[in-house]
């Protein structure tokens, strides 16, 4: 029996591989070795398809469940997690600081943020989780506040020229909005809360709700085997 690496790949061979063991015969695999070796490339294209998707099934997997769990239902709806038990929940959390979270589309037209002054950090990613801007002290308004136009893949830039607002565009309709006061006081929190405002271009700012004390064991985690 040859290991892999040592096989010539000609004549009658026996192989030993990490997935089983491979005959040839006349420089061919045998019906079961060719079958073997299809079981095998199907495992990592499965693999590899679970590598690229898992941002987006993540993000969806989170939205969704959230919805459940925090009972986020409106356009302008927040989740303030803060307890240990609401941010077990989310695979990379700290326990420092609340996060302050948000999911949105823009498929009833681009949107635009209000955002507070003071000491924040936060974003908007898109659903694959690549970073579409930075607010707070990371983002273009250096922790002074300032408004955002978020729009989509396909919406024209064109009425938000000229308009003050930092015009940034996603690549997906659906979007992740966060952010956390990097600060205990609890005034300064309040703050933050007071001054953030959601609206769609050409429309007032809906009223924003942050939804809080939930306190309850969730999980953002995506289902595994086919469920996933």
């Amino acid at each position: 029996m040859t290991h892999l690496r040592d096989a010539g790949l000609t004549g009658n061979e026996t192989i030993e591989t990490s997935f089983g063991t491979l005959r040839l015969e006349h420089t061919f695999p045998t019906d079961e070795s060719s079958e073997l070796l299809f079981d095998q490339l199907d495992a990592q294209r499965a693999a590899q398809a679970y590598l690229w998707s898992l941002p987006l099934v993540g993000f969806l997997t989170w939205r969704e469940r959230a919805a459940e769990v925090f009972g986020t239902t409106r356009f302008g709806d927040f989740v303030v997690y803060d307890s240990l038990r609401e941010k077990r929940g989310i695979v990379t959390a700290n326990l420092t600081t609340p996060y302050v979270i948000n999911f949105t589309s823009l498929a009833d037209g681009p949107l635009l943020i209000d955002y507070p002054a003071g000491p924040t950090a936060g974003g908007v990613l898109d659903f694959w989780q690549r970073p579409v801007v930075d607010l707070g002290q990371t983002g273009p308004d250096r922790g002074d506040g300032g408004g955002y136009a978020v729009l989509g893949p396909h919406h024209d830039d064109t009425p938000f020229q000229g308009s003050g607002r930092y015009v940034v565009r996603s690549q997906t309709v659906n979007i992740f909005i966060a952010f956390h006061v990097l600060t205990q006081d609890p005034r300064l929190m309040a703050a933050a809360k007071a001054g953030l405002k959601l609206s769609r271009a050409g429309s007032g700012p809906a009223p924003v709700r942050f939804i809080e004390g939930v306190d309850r064991e969730w999980s953002a985690t995506p289902a595994r085997g086919m469920q996933y």
